[in-house]
């Protein structure tokens, strides 16, 4: 009995995702090897065509009706039964947390269980949550033989844009930050460990994005920071330091975790040519 049911629920799994696409591609298949049967059985031969036509028609129809209905039940059994997991890139994760549904007397009670990362449909209900690792100010790319390393190996690398900035009357000037996350290729980040570490100020969001948790940590440990950075840059706008001063030491000051998630294998801060912005607000009247 184990087995039967074992088997049914790969079969409602395996069609569970795309069910459109791969019913069309069973109906492609049966209407291929119809054909097939109709050029055999209509070719030489005592049979009458007629009864062959009637035949092959029955037959087609009755093929084509199962992938149909089949398609019924996978819409019916997935959406009370199974969860999908959500279309998001290859870095991108998301885990299930399962709701079991207790009776107490006659009122109903939904208890969360165990948290499932799924990667592929899976027969279980409950509340997804996702954890994207791309915005707009963000990006991954892959770095062969990574400094330090004597192995021909490959890294995924997370580039988080941020920056740093300090005021010299009216104008505002800006030093570019990229924080460079190195993680293993293999390895994708754990989405339950990095909930647990920092949905902590939003418990109920079901959806976390990465590279504001690194700018908002970058941010956060490098506050104490910004009285030296402000000091530096005013003496770099009155031309008492250099560009190169000001970088070298800016970045100096500045700190990141250098494990903050298991699949991390180094942390790079890089620097870019500071920038001068300036705005005055005019008020016109009377």
């Amino acid at each position: 009995m184990k087995t039967i049911k074992k088997m049914i629920r790969s079969h409602f799994l395996f069609f569970a995702e795309k069910p459109g696409e791969k019913t069309f591609l069973i109906l492609c298949a049966l209407l291929l090897v119809g054909l097939i049967l109709f050029s055999v059985l209509a070719g030489p031969g005592d049979m009458p065509k007629d009864w062959i036509e009637k035949k092959l028609t029955l037959s087609m129809l009755f093929g084509g009706g199962i992938p149909l209905l089949n398609l019924i039940l996978v819409l019916s059994v997935r959406e009370r039964f199974i969860t999908i997991p959500p279309k998001t890139s290859r870095y991108d994760s998301a885990f299930l947390q399962i709701i079991h549904q207790t009776k107490h007397g006659q009122v109903a009670v939904k208890q969360k269980g165990e948290k499932i990362i799924i990667d592929e449909p899976v027969w279980a209900k409950g509340i997804i949550y996702q954890l994207k690792t791309e915005d707009a100010q963000s990006a991954w790319y892959n770095k062969e033989n990574p400094e330090g390393s004597e192995e021909n190996i490959e890294v995924s690398v997370l580039r988080v844009n941020t920056k740093v900035s300090g005021k010299y009357r009216n104008s505002v000037i800006t030093i570019p930050v990229w924080i460079h996350i190195h993680t293993n290729a293999k390895k994708f980040f754990n989405p339950i460990e990095v909930f647990k570490k920092i949905a902590g100020e939003d418990p109920e969001s079901e959806t976390l994005f990465l590279p504001r948790y690194i700018r908002e940590v970058f941010e956060k440990i490098n506050q104490k920071n910004q009285p030296e950075i402000q000091r530096l840059i005013t003496e770099y706008v009155e031309m008492k330091i250099s560009e190169s001063v000001l970088i070298g030491e800016v970045i100096d000051l500045l700190i990141f975790p250098e494990r903050p998630f298991s699949n991390v294998e180094n942390v790079q801060i890089c620097l870019g040519a500071p920038t001068t912005s300036s705005c005055k607000g005019m008020v016109c009247g009377k």
